[in-house]
This record gives C-alpha cells, sequence and structure tokens, in this order.
C-alpha cells in the first residue's frame, strides 16, 4: 500500500527534475543564428553551431570596458558581437569598429601570440564568449572540417601589420 502511494510522488519529482533539465538543455535559437551569421563560421555545420551555442557564455560590456588588451599573455577565449559596438585599438589608435556578427579575439587562439590590440566597448554590448579548446574544435578541428577563422586571422594579422 506505502510503495503503491510512493510511485506516483516519485513519478511526479523525477519528472519536474527531467523537465528542468530539458529545460536547460534548450539553447535559444537567437545565439545559433547569431553564429550561424558570423563571417567565420560559413560553412561551419549545425551540429558544430550547436556545440558553439551551448558551450557560449553571454557577457555583457559597458561602455569602457575592456575586454582584450594589447600585449597581454591571457589567451582564454575568442567572443562573437551579438550587440553593441567594440572599438579594436593598436598602440592608441582605432583601427576597426567592430558590430553584430564580427569575432574579436581569435588570433591568438589560433597563432598563439599575445594580444594584438586592445578591444574596448564603446557602447553597451553583448557578445558570446567562446573558450579557446571549444572554438579550436569547431573551428581548426574535426567539427567543422575546415580552417576558415585560421584565414581570417591571417587576413587581419596582414591587415594590421599593414597599418
Amino acid at each position: 500500500m506505502i510503495t503503491g502511494a510512493l510511485l506516483p510522488l516519485t513519478f511526479v519529482l523525477l519528472n519536474r527534475a527531467f523537465r528542468d533539465i530539458d529545460t536547460r538543455a534548450v539553447i535559444p535559437q537567437e545565439i545559433i543564428g547569431t553564429l550561424r551569421e558570423t563571417p567565420a563560421f560559413d560553412g561551419v555545420p549545425a551540429d558544430a553551431l550547436e556545440y558553439l551555442a551551448r558551450a557560449s557564455v553571454e557577457v555583457d560590456l559597458e561602455p569602457g570596458a575592456h575586454l582584450i588588451t594589447q600585449g597581454d599573455n591571457v589567451v582564454d577565449a575568442a567572443w562573437v558581437v551579438v550587440s553593441g559596438q567594440i572599438d579594436v585599438m593598436i598602440d592608441g589608435t582605432r583601427v576597426a569598429r567592430l558590430e553584430r556578427h564580427d569575432l574579436v579575439g581569435e588570433i591568438a587562439l589560433i597563432h598563439p601570440q599575445p594580444r594584438t590590440a586592445d578591444v574596448i566597448a564603446s557602447a553597451p554590448s553583448r557578445l558570446l564568449k567562446i573558450d579557446h579548446e571549444t572554438f579550436l574544435d569547431v573551428v581548426l578541428g574535426g567539427r567543422a572540417g575546415g580552417d576558415h577563422a585560421r584565414v581570417l586571422a591571417s587576413r587581419r594579422i596582414d591587415e594590421n601589420t599593414r597599418r
């Protein structure tokens, strides 16, 4: 009799726990859409974009907040701009203004070296932070099967050295 009463209660509790897990597992389509429209991820398969979306963390920045410091040896992540504006400064001179779907921070991930620029929010901004290992796994490894970001990083290095 007691067992019969406990089964429905157990089902209710476990069902709620499983539903909570499902809720947390849902990836907002906006994040996948942002990654899909980021040029560095052109040609990346849908399952790899989903993997990136699951691993990414949204970061909000206020104007003047530093994301990256030129010369820094901390190479932990790349970021995709979701909204706002981000200025890229080399030796105090703005060389680029990044907006929605732009990628920043990938150069040091792909070509191990100190950070090549200061990256500062010039407006309230939201970014997706993608950790070093996840980024390299998707963009350079087996998940994407290509080297789109390596080409992009090489172009950026060339552009920066010409300035």
